[in-house]
């Protein structure tokens, strides 16, 4: 009898091990498709985040065309930018300058047909065309000799102790100045309005540049 009821228990014993192998098995051959890829959704998120972190604010919008009316104190330029046409104001708080040499100019020399860059306040009328307070207006043709406004909005070390770095106030453009080329560098802070002169910029971004000449552009009231 004892007999019998061993070889029943390694039949069993048997049955069971079979069995867990088989499962084994079966679980090894499931493909790895099957598994989520968790890790490569939050790689896609965190890139589209970095994305959106590195686009540059818009505190000072730029227009380069043709004057194409003046109207009192308001004019209205054509040509390419962050808007194709825009009128904006001309106030006491506006630099009217020189694009060679960043001297100031009159509202006189504001006339229709004359070649200007406008800088002036992404806060605009829902009008056609929309309306905007100018920060500045440089006269004369766009190319890589024309002075450009710059807002400073950051003063940062430069590697070089006679220099200094600005970041504008779009957080697009880092300018080294020097000594060379300003000799009251030390001079700028924060929430200065400079003219500078550049030809190259980097890819990068903020781009970076070597200021060739800088006006220190006096403040208005």
């Amino acid at each position: 009898m004892e007999g019998f009821i061993m070889k029943i228990a390694k039949k069993l014993l048997l049955g069971a091990s079979c069995a867990m192998l088989l499962a084994n098995t079966a679980f090894a051959a499931l493909p790895e498709a099957q598994v989520p890829e968790v890790p490569a959704v939050k790689a896609e998120e965190a890139a589209a985040e970095t994305a959106v972190a590195q686009i540059p604010v818009q505190n000072v919008l730029v227009t380069s065309g043709k004057i194409v009316s003046v109207e009192g104190e308001k004019i209205t330029v054509k040509g390419e930018g962050n808007q194709q046409v825009v009128s904006v104001i001309v106030g006491d708080n506006t630099y009217l300058l020189d694009g060679k040499d960043g001297d100031s100019k009159k509202m006189k020399n504001l006339k229709v047909g004359k070649e200007v860059t406008v800088y002036y306040s992404p806060v605009m009328t829902r009008s056609l065309p929309p309306q905007s307070q100018a920060f500045a207006i440089v006269l004369g043709k766009n190319t890589p000799k024309l002075g450009k406004f710059f807002q400073v909005a950051e003063v940062l070390p430069a590697e070089n102790a006679e220099a200094v770095r600005l970041l504008n106030s779009n957080h697009d453009v880092i300018a080294t100045v020097s000594k060379d080329v300003c000799k009251d560098y030390r001079s700028i802070k924060e929430g200065d309005s400079l003219m500078l002169w550049y030809n190259v910029m980097t890819m990068s971004l903020p781009g970076q540049t070597n200021a060739e000449k800088v006006v220190i552009l006096p403040e208005l009231e």
